[in-house]
């Protein structure tokens, strides 16, 4: 057997590349407002809303998004769920709850 060097590695909690969305309000009854990062603003999104089991039960897009869009959420059933965005690649998510 042979053993190689031992290697650091460190592992920070906080990443200085985070992409973070704004929801509101928060808990939602008919409509939720995504803000989203500024360098996103004008580039193609998917907004979807995911339940708590993984399923994407509303989905959209834009192919010039603006700093804030608004998604109806008025059919979902009251909970939690997740509103995903994606932009070339990347991806933010929040945790809100429909009531």
């Amino acid at each position: 057997t042979e053993l190689s060097q031992t290697k650091l590695i460190r592992v920070s909690t906080k990443s200085q590349n985070t992409i973070s969305l704004v929801t509101y309000p928060n808990p939602a009854a008919n409509e939720i407002r995504v803000t989203i990062p500024a360098n996103w603003q004008r580039k193609k999104m998917v907004y979807e809303v995911i339940s708590m089991n993984g399923q994407a039960v509303m989905r959209s897009e834009s192919a010039s998004s603006s700093q804030t869009e608004a998604l109806n959420v008025t059919n979902l059933a009251p909970g939690v769920y997740f509103v995903r965005v994606n932009c070339e690649g990347q991806t933010a998510q929040q945790k809100i709850i429909k009531q």
